[in-house]
């Protein structure tokens, strides 16, 4: 008994009016077998290994690691950027060793400000600074340059076995500490670092670490890091007064023309000597209501939380460096 030789699919689409391709693949069935998974990983197992060893030393040294510490070691292994999401897998795949926790924030006490105040505020704001170029309209506040733990809670990697422990923020209270007065006008224009050094100042170190003194920062020294009055007026001499001099002069004004300097109302800055500078250079000094910077003033709300978190992220790996050394990065 013979075999029927299966049709052509030309012949057999015009019997049934259809679509050749179509028939074509339905009568001759699949003509290819699926291939193997694609290898997503970019690094090799070796790498990977040579990864997790890595990871898991900075772990037992420092007590935890973050995610983006990982993509950024991995990236530099691959030799091009892995992904934001790629510490996810890198998990997933040793997750035997290390595993992901949520730190506790620290406990603070948030203080409310009243509306009285700020309608208060917002009337006096106006009457005073009418009129008044934004290019002489400037905005100042002090941040202390150190890791000590936040109060934003955060994800990091530790080894599996610690994932149940309660941890915080990690803290070294040893570690280095400066503060750096930093101001902005509402122009987007902005003064020199003002950084307040505990004493010895070694401005030679401070040249040879990148930070050349009134041009990078301003650098003063201090029996600590805490800004005082006699420091404040030190900033307005050096820094404000000479910024504020410079933007009328740019704009071809005057010291008649009153110049806004917006604040918070530490008592440092209050003091007789600091409103007698402002008031003989023309500069309206405008104290915010207590525990309102966060809500009130620009340079807090926008400029500063940048720069405090591009702190953080630089002073990951430099914990223990030179005082020279953290404010060239504090300042870069």
């Amino acid at each position: 008994m013979g075999y029927m030789e299966k049709p052509k699919a030309t012949l057999l689409a015009e019997a049934v009016d259809c679509s050749p391709p179509l028939v074509a693949r339905i009568w001759n069935g699949p003509q290819y077998q699926k291939k193997e998974i694609k290898e997503t990983r970019l690094l090799t197992p070796s790498q990977e290994e040579a990864l997790l060893a890595k990871v898991l030393h900075i772990i037992d040294t420092t007590g935890f690691i973050t995610a983006i510490e990982i993509r950024a070691d991995a990236s530099r292994i691959a030799g091009k950027n892995v992904g934001h999401s790629w510490h996810i897998g890198f998990l997933d795949r040793n997750d035997e060793a290390i595993g992901t926790i949520e730190t506790d924030k620290r406990e603070e006490a948030r203080m409310k400000v009243s509306e009285e105040d700020v309608l208060y505020y917002e009337s006096i704001l106006e009457d005073e600074t009418k009129n008044t170029p934004a290019e002489l309209f400037v905005n100042a506040d002090e941040v202390g340059y150190q890791q000590f733990a936040d109060t934003r809670r955060r994800s990091i990697i530790v080894r599996k076995k610690d994932i149940n422990k309660p941890l915080h923020n990690p803290v070294d209270r040893s570690e280095t500490r400066v503060s750096i007065m930093q101001g902005a006008a509402l122009s987007s224009d902005s003064l020199i670092p003002f950084v307040i050094v505990k004493k010895p100042l070694r401005i030679q170190e401070h040249l040879i670490a990148g930070t050349r003194d009134g041009i990078d920062a301003i650098l003063v020294e201090s029996e600590g890091t805490t800004m005082t009055g006699s420091l404040f007026c030190d900033w307005l001499h050096s820094d404000c007064v000479p910024f504020i001099d410079k933007q009328r002069e740019k704009l071809g004004l005057d010291i008649r023309t009153p110049a806004v300097l917006q604040i918070d109302n530490c008592r440092s800055h209050l003091t007789a000597d600091a409103l007698q500078i402002c008031a003989l250079n023309n500069i309206k000094m405008i104290t915010l209501p207590p525990n309102s910077t966060q809500f009130l003033q620009p340079l807090d709300l926008g400029i500063f939380g940048s720069f405090k978190q591009h702190l953080q992220t630089l002073r990951r790996h430099n914990t223990h460096d030179t005082t020279e050394k953290v404010i060239n990065i504090a300042v870069s």
